[in-house]
């Protein structure tokens, strides 16, 4: 397996620009069936959290929602980590998970594992750049390390973006073996995501909450709640909070113009409430 990209500010601003400017182009009727999955079967993604981590606010249950549906378009006897049957243990890559008890497994047994098994439980953080790396990286670097924006047929991963603005053709069609004109058919889970905030699943106070583990809770509610030029205290509070992140140097005034709220959105995904060009 390629080994993992280095996670440095460049790569965090391409992910924040792709989900930014990306159009969704993805039939509706695809992503109404999995709007309805998701957020029919939350309380089951949320116990997977649960069991997991022990907290659910640790981990957006959405995060697993999305790798499900990729994986195996949301059904219920694969495992989660590759799609592969839950009568046995898995046989493609990641193999012979779990490796502990019997099969057939359930789904929720096979999913704990997983998250386990890919390090999500060492995650604080989930700001839309880390969810889209952490999703890319699930799938592997190849797009990126061979076939990405800076080869000569520069194929996004479709594992993301397949069904956006930010994806033609290009896929893996056997390991190891690429074709540039096949056509992934699937959704990419930056498609997705983006529809469930669209659809308000995702919701601002959900990604606030998911970017800082163990921040102020009233400055964070502050936050979702501000309106572009809303001058005071919480403004200032929020600038503070803001300026704890890479890249972000805000002047703590307590009015929360153009800069603050380009900042948020950086750290966030969206601008302060109100903001004329939102």
């Amino acid at each position: 397996m390629a080994n993992a990209p280095t996670f440095n500010a460049a790569m965090k601003r391409e992910y924040q620009d792709l989900y930014d400017t990306m159009n969704v182009t993805a039939n509706a009727a695809g992503l109404r069936q999995f709007l309805d999955h998701c957020t029919g079967n939350r309380s089951r993604y949320v116990d997977v959290v649960n069991a997991a981590v022990a907290d659910e606010d640790a981990l957006p249950w959405w995060l697993i929602a999305l790798a499900h549906w990729r994986e195996s378009t949301g059904n219920w006897g694969k495992h989660l980590h590759n799609g592969d049957p839950l009568t046995a243990r898995t046989e493609s890559v990641p193999a012979g998970r779990p490796k502990s008890g019997t099969p057939p497994f359930s789904w929720e047994e096979s999913a704990v594992d997983a998250v386990r098994h890919h390090g999500l439980t060492r995650r604080k953080s989930w700001d839309v750049p880390t969810v889209l790396r952490w999703l890319e990286g699930y799938n592997g670097w190849g797009y990126r390390l061979y076939h990405g924006p800076e080869e000569a047929d520069g194929t996004l991963s479709p594992y993301l973006w397949a069904g956006s603005s930010h994806y033609t053709s290009g896929k893996y069609i056997a390991d190891g073996k690429y074709s540039g004109t096949a056509v992934d058919k699937q959704l990419g889970c930056a498609t997705l995501m983006r529809h469930l905030h669209l659809s308000g699943v995702i919701t601002v106070n959900d990604l606030i909450a998911t970017v800082q583990r163990g921040a102020d809770a009233t400055t964070i509610r502050a936050g979702a709640l501000m309106r572009f030029g809303e001058k005071g205290e919480p403004a200032r509070s929020l600038q503070t909070w803001l300026n704890q992140f890479p890249g972000v140097a805000l002047r703590v005034d307590g009015n929360p113009g153009r800069n603050t709220s380009d900042a948020f959105r950086v750290v966030t995904g969206n601008y302060l409430a109100a903001d004329p060009v939102a």
